[in-house]
């Protein structure tokens, strides 16, 4: 996904003036906190903006926003098999995760709680990363940082590691084991999302067919705009495509396995949505 559709009215407020946001004019101030060094395009950014925020969040316009201007994270991980049969062209090479069963970052996304006077739910592509900051990066990373890590004030290789630091987090593991234990088969959505955090810390994305295919985890802001703790996602978020397994009605999501896609016939889709008897399972 290009951005990370999400926001709504959020439970924490540490970035936020005491009025919210608010696309009727009213103003809000957001302190600027103290972050490690960042290029010095963003650091040029970062002055001009504590006079200017309210307006540059709440006026419709294509102007981009400075470094730091966000309310929370949204962290998404895809399901590799289900990301790989939904990839077309070279951006998917089946040969590299030949025998892949596992969940992987998709990103870590700075988020409104509300969207701004244009509807934008997030910023994006904040400044242009400095010569040389993009260098031994991946594709997803490369891309990653330059859409959506330049509106943070992390630098490259911070941003980089509260992604894998998130990924690798005690409190994502459990429903990270739940998928492996059960790849190429199904698993109980409501158990998945009890392992992420419960409904209202956790999405799950899933196609028409209730095949998994993301799950995103909302984060608060810690210092320097390193992530902090796992909090609630919107209701914009948690009422968006993001968590469509809600939409479709998948009380179970299929798993698919690298290498092969998934067809899901009509008498299993009755299952995935709790429409078949007991004995059905998935082959």
């Amino acid at each position: 996904m290009g951005g990370g559709d999400t926001t709504g009215k959020g439970k924490t407020g540490k970035h936020r003036g005491s009025t919210g946001h608010t696309g009727g004019g009213r103003q809000h101030n957001r302190r600027q906190n103290s972050g490690p060094n960042v290029a010095a395009a963003a650091a040029t950014l970062l002055g001009a903006a504590a006079t200017s925020t309210s307006e540059k969040r709440d006026t419709p316009t294509n102007q981009q926003y400075p470094p730091g201007v966000f309310d929370f994270y949204a962290f998404a991980q895809s399901w590799s098999p289900a990301f790989c049969c939904a990839a077309t062209g070279s951006v998917c090479q089946k040969e590299k995760i030949a025998g892949l069963t596992d969940v992987s970052t998709h990103g870590l996304w700075p988020q409104f709680f509300r969207p701004d006077g244009a509807g934008k739910l997030w910023p994006e592509f904040c400044v242009k990363p400095a010569k040389g900051d993009l260098n031994g990066m991946s594709g997803r990373q490369r891309h990653e940082y330059t859409k959506h890590g330049t509106c943070t004030r992390l630098s490259p290789q911070r941003y980089l590691d509260q992604e894998a630091s998130l990924a690798n987090s005690a409190s994502l593991q459990p429903a990270r084991e739940y998928l492996r234990e059960n790849a190429k088969g199904a698993v109980d959505t409501a158990t998945l999302v009890e392992k992420l955090g419960g409904p209202k810390r956790a999405a799950i994305k899933v196609d028409n067919k209730c095949r998994l295919s993301e799950m995103t985890t909302c984060w608060s802001r810690g210092e320097g705009d390193t992530v902090a703790s796992q909090v609630e996602c919107p209701d914009v978020l948690l009422n968006s495509e993001r968590n469509s397994a809600v939409k479709y009605g998948c009380v179970r999501v299929l798993l698919g396995e690298a290498n092969s896609c998934a067809v899901v016939t009509d008498q299993m889709l009755k299952f995935l949505k709790g429409k078949a008897g007991q004995g059905f399972q998935p082959s």
